[in-house]
């Protein structure tokens, strides 16, 4: 059992898992964090209360939640600290988002130490206490995971999809591919960024058969073009390559403007329950996860910060993925999560590794 259980209120639970995961990776620890709900009071008693049992510090995670609160007795968070006192268990009151602590709590927990999480130097004071307090040597966790996006920044991110500006490096996705006698070569699929040009010299970047190549004429809606601008659908002449050196999921891209990678690191939020193994990595019925990352149709493994046992729907989470082929990446794409022909989530790519 985790020798630090946490105490929150559900609609805190991202703020909260951004200070969990803080202290995961600094102490090189596990905490105990209910992530998946409550479902009855057997339930309450049977899991809750072994694990503040189990632990030493108990983070109770305040907030303006709190101060809503009408039914003092019959509240889950209240229990557990009212547990906790009864235990003799060290408890940290840790103010997540600026609220007044109310009297009542003033009252029946007087002395008890407060942390604002808004500072960043009391965080880092906390750490370093319940580290002594726990007598562990710091060992950070591998890999760190923090998300790098609010949930709203996110949102908008997915919904926007892979479409950036004219002044970005030219990329399309590659949807299908066509020879014609006599002309050569035709990638079709929409302009993601940048604008290319009859003449450009171009690259195809995916699994590991990069080509050079030269643009020799566009075409859109079954007319010549120029030039060519995100998020216009277009088929594109490439010189001196046959339908068997290209495959959809690649892109075409300006020289150098872009890498391929199996690995990287991305924030998740997913529709459905998911089991998290005790290696982290996250599974549903032991069915294999399918990436989408553009037109790319590639299977791979999500593995979860250290702690996260289940993964409930709407659950926002940093991650690190794995997959089994190399694919072209880039910080900001979006992509989709799949089992069988059910989406479970979407993901942004952060960083590549």
């Amino acid at each position: 059992m985790a020798k630090i259980f946490v105490s929150y209120k559900r609609k805190d639970k991202e703020k909260v898992l951004s200070i969990v995961n803080r202290i995961q990776q600094e102490l090189g620890i596990e905490c105990w964090m209910d992530i998946s709900g409550i479902e009855s009071h057997a339930q309450f008693a049977s899991v809750i209360m072994d694990a503040i049992d189990e632990a030493e510090v108990i983070l109770f995670m305040y907030s303006k939640s709190h101060e809503a609160i009408i039914d003092y007795e019959n509240d889950w968070t209240i229990r557990e600290l009212n547990y906790a006192q009864e235990m003799r268990k060290r408890i940290v009151f840790v103010n997540i988002d600026g609220a007044k602590l109310i009297k009542w709590l003033i009252m029946m927990f007087p002395r008890k130490q407060q942390v604002n999480a808004q500072s960043n130097e009391e965080i880092a004071k906390l750490i370093r206490d319940v580290g002594q307090w726990l007598k562990i040597d710091k060992k950070p966790m591998s890999p760190k995971m923090e998300l790098g996006y609010s949930k709203e920044e996110f949102t908008s991110l997915a919904k926007k999809g892979n479409v950036g500006s004219s002044h970005q490096p030219f990329l399309l996705a590659i949807q299908d591919t066509f020879f014609i006698t006599g002309r050569g070569l035709v990638v079709t699929g929409k302009v993601e960024s940048g604008t290319v040009r009859v003449g450009d010299c171009l690259s195809v970047i995916g699994y590991g058969k990069n080509k050079s190549t030269v643009c020799t004429g566009l075409e859109q809606y079954r007319k010549l073009i120029d030039e060519a601008h995100p998020g216009d659908e277009i088929g594109m002449f490439l010189r001196g390559l046959d339908k068997s050196d290209v495959s959809v999921g690649q892109v075409v891209s300006k020289p150098s403007s872009i890498s391929e990678s199996n690995t990287f690191s991305c924030d998740c939020l997913f529709f459905s329950e998911i089991n998290v193994k005790n290696n982290g990595s996250a599974t549903i019925s032991n069915q294999p996860l399918t990436f989408f990352i553009r037109w790319a149709e590639v299977s791979g493994a999500i593995e979860l910060p250290s702690g996260i046992t289940h993964v409930s729907s709407d659950d926002y989470l940093p991650a690190k993925a794995v997959i089994n082929k190399s694919v072209p990446l880039n910080k900001g794409l979006v992509f989709a999560i799949r089992v069988k022909n059910k989406t479970i989530g979407v993901g942004i790519v952060k960083s590549v590794l």
